[in-house]
């Protein structure tokens, strides 16, 4: 990978499991439900095996 000079990095940290269950509201806000239902009905078009699972957040 390239650094350019000046540019921030971008980092990917696990959410603590102490920090769940506030991960999804705080990032879509009062339609969290909807949020969730639309991601993993998603993942399920895109594989015909998924039946759900524990997700890491990122």
């Amino acid at each position: 990978m390239i650094q350019l000079p000046n540019t921030p990095s971008i980092v990917a940290t696990v959410v603590k499991n102490n920090e769940r269950l506030a991960f999804l509201p705080k990032y879509f806000g009062r339609y969290y439900l909807t949020g969730e239902a639309i991601v993993y009905s998603f993942m399920t078009k895109l594989s015909n095996t998924y039946t759900g699972g524990y997700w890491e957040f990122y």
